[in-house]
């Protein structure tokens, strides 16, 4: 070799195949985690394209269990919650008094079901019968007896007195108290739809209800039937004892109204 001439450029060593392959390998694992990145930023940035929100929609849309507003409810669901805040619709044609009549252990009873449009179970409560009849006329501890809540309804010749008493107080007799007592006049009411009317005559209770006796009513009953006696129409049975639970006042040979009592107390 002449002197200054380049020296020969040595051949390269061999590349390792398994160096090769973990080059690759690197690389396309670089690859995935920046395409990882840019999904996760594309994602946060809220775009018009992202289907995050549609996929948010539909999955509450499926677990939504919100009543649809023009499902229609069936009758008895309407009838068992009453909406106090509703202007109850005018109540025409007769006010039927529905009397039932069973077989108990100590032989048959009555009891009255009905007073019109009421139902006269534990619920019957004044907050109920306004949410039937509307607002009463009078309303607020009975005169003779405080812890006794007195209602009136001119419209329909209803008086009705609604107690609770454990323990008894008026706040509880207004609040939750059942019908306990009721005095209905006027000639819409009657007992049973083709039945004994308000005035009817004596002849025509006599012929509805041949066995009906008279009766001596309580001091209590007595001022708010306005009568001190009326004929027994139906007997129920409480505690075992039987009790009237309806009657028919007279005056003058005419039916004056009807007076139903509860056995609730």
């Amino acid at each position: 070799m002449s002197a200054g001439a380049p020296s020969p450029t040595p051949d390269p060593a061999p590349r390792d195949p398994r160096a090769r392959r973990w080059t690759i390998l690197l690389v396309l694992l670089a690859l995935v985690v920046a395409g990882g990145v840019a999904l996760r930023v594309a994602a946060s940035s809220g775009g018009d394209d992202d289907p995050a929100p549609e996929r948010k929609v539909e999955a509450d849309a499926e677990t939504d269990t919100t009543p649809d507003a023009s499902t229609s409810t069936t009758d008895d669901d309407a009838a068992a919650e009453p909406d106090p805040g509703a202007t109850p619709p005018d109540i025409e044609g007769p006010l039927v008094i529905e009397v039932v009549s069973t077989e108990g252990p100590s032989g048959p009873s009555q009891f009255v079901r009905r007073l019109g449009p009421i139902i006269t179970d534990s619920q019957s409560s004044l907050p109920y019968v306004t949410s039937v009849l509307g607002e009463p006329d009078s309303s607020g501890p009975d005169a003779q007896e405080p812890t006794v809540c007195d209602a009136r309804w001119i419209q329909y010749g209803l008086e009705a007195q609604f107690y609770f008493g454990h323990p008894p107080s008026a706040e509880q007799s207004c609040s939750v108290g059942p019908v306990a007592a009721a005095v209905m006049t006027g000639d819409r009411w009657r007992v049973g739809a083709d039945g004994l009317a308000v005035g009817d005559d004596l002849a025509a209770l006599e012929q509805a209800f041949p066995g009906a006796q008279r009766s001596q009513l309580s001091p209590g009953l007595a001022t708010l039937a306005g009568s001190s006696e009326g004929y027994v129409l139906a007997e129920a049975s409480y505690g075992g004892d039987p009790y009237p639970t309806l009657f028919a006042t007279v005056v003058d040979g005419e039916v004056a109204s009807f007076l139903y009592v509860s056995g609730a107390d």
